[in-house]
């Protein structure tokens, strides 16, 4: 994971805490960020924590992982980290 003290709050994904690569946060043009033209589920989005939203993105990886296990990836997530030193976060 990510040391969050390395990177700046806007850069780090609010449900797993990886790197989320925001063109936004990062002062590039918007448009050419991946983010722009994907659909986020409203059910993923009130899994992140009301200081971050609006303030941080979500990464590619937690919004693939939504996709296929729902709610339940947080769990996913947190478990392969500790197993097997990957998991669905950030690239």
């Amino acid at each position: 994971m990510t040391n969050p003290d390395a990177v700046r709050p806007g850069f780090i994904c609010p449900l797993c805490g990886r790197e989320n690569h925001c063109a936004v946060g990062a002062g590039e043009d918007p448009s050419g960020c991946w983010c722009m033209t994907a659909k986020f589920p409203p059910g993923l989005l009130e899994l992140v924590p009301a200081p971050a939203r609006r303030r941080s993105c979500i990464c590619r990886q937690c919004l693939e992982a939504y996709r296929r296990f729902g709610p339940a990836f947080l769990g996913i997530t947190r478990e392969s980290e500790e197993t097997e030193g990957g998991g669905y976060g950030r690239e």
